[in-house]
């Protein structure tokens, strides 16, 4: 192309619709010559005053925007500081009137109100108490009394070291200490379990390794190990070993920390369901208690004699046993307190001093078809229990009526496929299944492992009978086990821990003769959390619930004379006598 001379010539818009004005030239020079110098002022002189403008009218039209939002204030943009009006309690009427004509006006106009029209907005106060927890977690960040406890002195080198050498260290160098002991944290921790019982259970090793020793069983039964782990049976060794060592010193054989260790012991065993080993460490650890001059001189501010004693009666409950004279007559002494009725406190069919349900009634996790449930299963209980009467459970109308509903409540299994289930859900078919199994045993008479493998009552009307036989044996188990697997477990059910209790401990006792020993673990484990995180805040409520427990499996059991001489001596016969 020939060379041109310079031009400034406007040419077309931008995309974005600036105004632009290209300079050109045929040598540099001409970049600079007065004509070109000036149109370039002027473009952008021109742009500037633009953009001044569009700036002003944005910020215009946001203030406007951010005036029509204000929580505060209904005023004009030009106000610089929101002001409070407040509205005289004589002039309540004249402000509504203000307020009804500033909504009109508002929807008809774009105009902002004026100042005689601002109003307040305020958020309803919530009207309902706040929900205490039932038990109070650890807390991170916070120090408790195990975290002053000095550095132990290591007693043995391998794998499992940690680095800084701060726990005793199993004899197994396969055992993972430090993955044990985060696993016993999620499991079982509690405030009150940092408080109470961990400074104890860190002073010696045998102390410490029996808390990783329920760890790691209740490990066993969360990953449904058919036969337990290495790391089980080592740690079992390991308590033993040390607990042996000590039993040759006359005044370490019956001290608080090797009753401790032991009775750790049994709660692994009871996890594992290892019976044998079980009955053996229960043998020994009532010789070391009388030994010791009885419950009442043990330490840990009672906390020590509470454990071994609703351990006893929740052991002899999953198995459908009479407990140990001495556990229930301690049990006896402290089963009873006075709650608010605002209190968060172990609900179930098993406990509920107030008569009936209050923290239930409050829980957000149970709908008012679990409620119902557990009112019935809570009927039946006292009639059976009632030894002011003589006649058959099943055959009041009360208990007849009770049972009928509970047979009749509609599973959440079908609604699977075409919604998503809940955890309140799941929490709800649980209880279904477990109120099932203990209504049939009540209104039939006979133990709940009997009771699991009835299909129906021969007096139960055919409709009733299908439905029965829909939910009977082992397989309402497995069931059962979904159902609380679904149900979230994390935090024990929170403020229906109870009732979770109450479902370990009947569900244990009905899978007593079962073959599967994966779900018969599954339930003991559960039994035996509920119990670990609920006792040492509510030492009370675990008594009574283990002793009612205790009378439900004499009540069922009567062909057993037993049975029925603790039945007859029961703690509800006695209680209700005195009252």
């Amino acid at each position: 192309m020939p060379p041109r001379k310079s031009s400034s010539s406007p040419t077309a818009k931008s995309p974005d619709n600036a105004s632009l004005r290209w300079i050109t030239a045929t040598k540099p020079s001409d970049f600079k010559s007065k004509a070109t110098m000036q149109t370039v002022r002027q473009t952008a002189m021109g742009s500037y005053l633009k953009a001044t403008k569009n700036q002003v009218s944005n910020k215009t039209r946001a203030n406007s925007e951010a005036s029509d939002h204000s929580r505060s204030s209904l005023g004009s943009q030009s106000t610089t500081k929101p002001r409070t009006i407040k509205t005289p309690r004589v002039k309540e009427k004249k402000s509504d009137d203000k307020i009804h004509r500033l909504s009109q006006s508002t929807s008809s106009s774009q105009e902002a109100p004026h100042h005689d029209a601002q109003v307040a907005r305020i958020t309803p106060h919530q009207s309902t108490l706040t929900q205490t927890p039932i038990v109070i977690p650890i807390r991170s960040g916070h120090r408790y009394p195990f975290d002053l406890k000095p550095v132990p002195d290591l007693r043995c080198l391998g794998n499992g070291l940690d680095p800084f050498g701060t726990m005793f260290q199993s004899r197994n160098t396969r055992v993972n200490v430090e993955r044990l002991k985060i696993e016993c944290s999620k499991y079982f921790g509690t405030e009150g379990l940092g408080r109470y019982w961990i400074p104890e259970c860190l002073s010696y090793a045998h102390t410490f390794l029996s808390t990783l020793y329920m760890a790691s069983a209740y490990d066993d039964v969360v990953h449904n190990r058919e036969i337990e782990s290495l790391e089980t049976a080592a740690l079992r060794q390991d308590v033993i070993h040390f607990v042996g060592g000590h039993l040759t010193d006359v005044e370490q054989s019956v001290a608080d920390h090797n009753i401790i260790a032991v009775s750790q012991l049994i709660l692994g065993d009871v996890i594992s369901r290892a019976d044998l080993g079980l009955r053996y460490h229960q043998m020994g650890i009532a010789k070391m208690i009388e030994q010791r001059g009885g419950l009442q001189t043990l330490g840990v501010n009672g906390q020590l004699a509470s454990a071994v004693s609703w351990a006893n009666l929740a052991t002899a409950a999953l198995q459908e046993a009479s407990p140990t004279r001495m556990y229930v007559d301690y049990c006896e002494m402290r089963a009873l307190k006075t709650y608010p009725l605002i209190a968060t406190i172990p609900e179930s069919p098993l406990y509920h001093p107030h008569g009936k349900f209050m923290t239930i009634e409050r829980s957000a996790n149970c709908n008012a078809n679990a409620q119902k449930l557990l009112e019935d299963v809570r009927t039946m209980m006292e009639d059976l229990l009632d030894t002011n009467s003589s006649r058959r459970a099943g055959s009041s109308n009360k208990s007849r009526s009770a049972y009928d509903r509970i047979i009749r409540f509609r599973s959440v299994q079908p609604s699977r496929k075409t919604s998503i289930l809940k955890t309140k859900d799941w929490k709800y078919e649980a209880i279904r299944l477990a109120a099932i199994v203990q209504a049939q045993a009540m209104f039939d008479q006979v133990p709940l492992s009997e009771a699991l493998d009835r299909s129906s009552s021969s007096d139960v009307p055919l409709q009733q009978e299908v439905l029965m036989r829909e939910v009977s044996g082992d397989t309402i188990l497995q069931q059962l086990r979904d159902a609380l697997e679904n149900s979230d477990l994390s935090d024990c059910w929170s403020d229906m821990a109870g009732v979770l209790l109450w479902i370990g401990l009947v569900m244990g006792a009905a899978s007593n003769n079962s073959k599967d020993k994966i779900v018969r673990r599954y339930f003991s484990a559960t039994t035996m959390r509920a119990c670990i995180m609920l006792c040492f805040e509510h030492p009370e409520a675990i008594h009574s619930t283990m002793l009612r427990m205790t009378d439900l499996i004499a009540a069922l059991g009567r062909k057993s004379n037993e049975g029925q001489m603790i039945r007859n001596d029961s703690f509800v016969s006695r209680k209700r006598s005195k009252n």
